[in-house]
Order: C-alpha cells, then structure tokens, then sequence
C-alpha cells in the first residue's frame, strides 16, 4: 500500500539518512580556554538520534499528507502517523538537552546545557548502562537533590577509561588544592592507555603537557 503512495514512499525513503550518522568519521576536539577545556561533540549530522527524528518527521508528514490528499485506506496511517510526531519532540529534547561542549575545568564540569557539577559539592561514579555502554556518573553531594547527568565517550570520542581517570584525577588535585592549568587538562585526556587496561580499571601513566597548545 505504502508504495502506491508517493508522499509515503518519500517519506520511507528518509531511511537513507540513517546510514549517515554511522559513516561519518569520528572527530576528537578539544579547545583550550582560560577556563578550562572545552571538548566539542560530534558534528549535529552525525547523530544518530537527531537523524532519526528528522527521519520520523519525513515518514509522519508523507503520512499526514497522504491522509489530507484521500489516498485509498490512508486512514490507517493515522496511528503511525500520529507516533512518529510524538516521537520527534521527544527526540528534539533529548539532542537539545546533550547539546553543547563539555567544558572540562580545575574545579568542576559544566555541560552544553548549563549544568554545572563544582568539585567542591559533586562526584563521580563508574556505571553501566542498561545496554551495557560504560558512563561516567556525576552526582551532587550537597544541597538539594538534583537530576544526575552521565557522560559517554561516544560523543567526544575520548578514550572512557582516559576521561575517567581524568575526572577523578581532578577531583583529587582539587580536593589537596592543587590548581591544575588548562594545558595540563588537555594532556590528561589525550591519554592513550595501554591495550590491556580494562574498561573502568585505573593506572598511572606520565605524560607531557604543552603549555599554550590550543587545539588537538
């Protein structure tokens, strides 16, 4: 039925952009700032998520369409039509709420979105998504409850186990009063551990910090 439709047929033929967001090639940016350092995420084409709503917005308006036009039994369409604009306001939350660098500094975290994580009041923790990809925790340890945000290496394309280490090596020289410089930062999470370190697991390695590098 869907193919005796030409507005459906456009819409399905959105699954094309699907691929894209697997074939693009991976990106590591890290831009030094007084601040800190900002790790930049994937380029927006390379989402996997903000693809699929695009994708889920093409195939529900070819069924809107192909419904408003009177096409032969069209209206069965209307409960896939109306889940999949339900579906992209979901989907638009979810890439907007992830947007954004992660500006990595001495003291703390803050997100793209604004949120903030101060050494001084939050941790981190090693988990395990429900579909086994490993993140990385932050919770706050003072005030009021608040929503805990985790970070995956996917995004920035940082080794997990460096970023970890990273973080926790943060807290730590915060914690004595150790000001760590944006250079070394940067240093920190170019890291590449060796091959036989697994995921979560922590080990010591030296490395040279460039003092005013400003891009990887």
């Amino acid at each position: 039925m869907a193919l005796s439709l030409p507005m459906v047929a456009f819409g399905f033929a959105a699954l094309v952009l699907l691929p894209v967001a697997m074939l693009v090639p991976f990106r590591t940016k890290l831009v030094v700032k007084d601040s800190g350092v900002e790790v930049h995420r994937q380029p927006f084409y390379s989402n996997p998520v903000l693809i699929i709503a695009v994708m889920s917005g093409l195939i529900s308006a070819g069924m809107i369409t192909a419904i408003a036009l009177g096409y032969w039994q069209a209206w069965r369409l209307v409960i896939p039509a109306f889940g999949g604009l339900v579906l992209v306001p979901l989907l638009g939350v979810v890439s907007f709420r992830d947007r954004g660098p992660l500006l990595v500094r001495a003291d703390g975290v803050i997100f793209g979105n604004g949120a903030r994580y101060e050494f001084d009041s939050a941790a981190t923790h090693f988990s395990v998504l429900s579909n086994g990809v490993p993140a990385i925790e932050f919770t706050h340890t003072t005030g009021e409850a608040s929503r805990r945000r985790r970070v995956v290496h996917r995004p920035y394309n940082i080794d997990f186990n460096t970023m970890l280490s990273t973080f926790e090596q943060l807290q730590a020289s915060h914690s004595h009063g150790h000001r760590v410089t944006p250079a070394e930062i940067k240093a920190m999470l170019t890291v590449t551990p060796p091959d036989d370190v697994e995921i979560g697991e922590s080990v010591q390695i030296e490395v040279p910090v460039e003092e005013g590098s400003e891009h990887r």
